[in-house]
Formats: C-alpha cells, sequence, structure tokens
C-alpha cells in the first residue's frame, strides 16, 4: 500500500476483516473434507479475496492495484503457512536440525519477561506476575483434575522443573499469540464490574 503512488492507507480493520472473512471461508470448506492446508492464525487462500479489495478501493486505491495487494497479502500468507508447518514437523520429528525452543522466564518486581532464548529477543513479551500467578494457578487446577482455579492458588502448585518449562512454553505460546493478534479491538476487554459478577454468580476467578 505504502508503494503507491501517493501512497493508500487501508481502511481500518482491513487486515483483520480479510483474516476473518478467509478463516470462516476455510471452515466452511474444512467441513466438506476439502482443505488441504489450514492453520489456526494464517489464512490458506490462495486467491485475492474480494472484501480487502473493496477495502482497498474505498480506501483511494485503482481496482488493479488492490487486486494485486490482496493477491500478494494471500501469497505471503500461504508462504509462512508453509514455513510453519516445515518447523513444527522438523521440531515433532525430533531432527537435530530442527529449530530449538526454550523459553526464558525473568522475574522482575511486578513483571515476568518471557522469549525464546535460543534467539536475541528482538522484543519482550512481559506479564504481570498477578496475571501469571492466576495462569499458574490453572495450570495447577488443570493438571490436578480440577475444572476450578478456585480451590488452588499459584503458591500451592508445585511443579517440577519440566512442568515449569512446559508452563513456561504455554505461557509464551500464549503472549505470542496475543502479540500477533494486535490489531484494533482484539483485546475483548471487560470491565471490573463484569468480571465481578462472574466471581458472584458463577465462581469464576480467571479471565
Amino acid at each position: 500500500c505504502k508503494a503507491q503512488s501517493p501512497p493508500v492507507e487501508p481502511a481500518l480493520l482491513a487486515f483483520e476483516r480479510w483474516q476473518f472473512r478467509c478463516k470462516l471461508q476455510e471452515e466452511r470448506v474444512q467441513q466438506q473434507g476439502a482443505l488441504t492446508m489450514h492453520d489456526p492464525l494464517f489464512p490458506t487462500t490462495k486467491t485475492p479475496e474480494k472484501g480487502l479489495v473493496e477495502d482497498l478501493k474505498r480506501s483511494g486505491m485503482s481496482a488493479p492495484a488492490a487486486r494485486d495487494v490482496a493477491r500478494q497479502l494471500a501469497a505471503e500468507s500461504v508462504e509462512a503457512v508453509k514455513a510453519l508447518q516445515a518447523m513444527t514437523d522438523g521440531c515433532s520429528s525430533g531432527d537435530d536440525e530442527s529449530p530449538r525452543w526454550r523459553t526464558a522466564a525473568v522475574t522482575n518486581k511486578h513483571t515476568l519477561d518471557f522469549y525464546n532464548a535460543e534467539h536475541k529477543p528482538k522484543r519482550l513479551l512481559k506479564l504481570t506476575k498477578v496475571h501469571y500467578n492466576k495462569l499458574r494457578a490453572l495450570w495447577g487446577a488443570h493438571r490436578a483434575g480440577r475444572t476450578s482455579a478456585q480451590t488452588v492458588g499459584a503458591s500451592e502448585v508445585d511443579l517440577d522443573p519440566a512442568e515449569e518449562r512446559g508452563l513456561h512454553d504455554a505461557v509464551l505460546c500464549l503472549l505470542l499469540r496475543y502479540n500477533a493478534l494486535c490489531g484494533h479491538g482484539f483485546q475483548a476487554a471487560a470491565g471490573e464490574h463484569v468480571f465481578a459478577a462472574l466471581r458472584g454468580r458463577v465462581g469464576a476467578t480467571l479471565e
């Protein structure tokens, strides 16, 4: 879009609308058993998505340029999925040449920093200790076969080193997912009064 003359600023949420429309289309194809490639986040639709083309045209882009941008985005998304699948296959195969992954969790005064220790971190993914303790309590409740984390606190969750690595891997994946879904309005936030009502009525202690 920036390569256009003059540069075009896509409509707000144009990317997110493209993403969700493509995933909805894939879901329908998957129900028919005709989906050959799938990723939870990235679309694998190879053709230019009409809705994105219209969004770009409304932003001031010509129809041919809009179709070209939509085609490029679709192609890059497919290539990203292929790269992720290759990485996943390599990790699951036990191949010595497969990508390495080791989660580092650094404790600060009020937060924890998470990153892949096998690579120089370009961005630290931060989590407050309050939220980390909630996730740790939920992890412990799940391990104990409980349906609620209400009966176990974070301080009561005794994890051996392997289990703690598993928790930290899961936390990093969670933070990476939210970091990737950084579009407008993706936080799905609810106010404190909503959570107070959920806690009071159904005993929910985790978001």
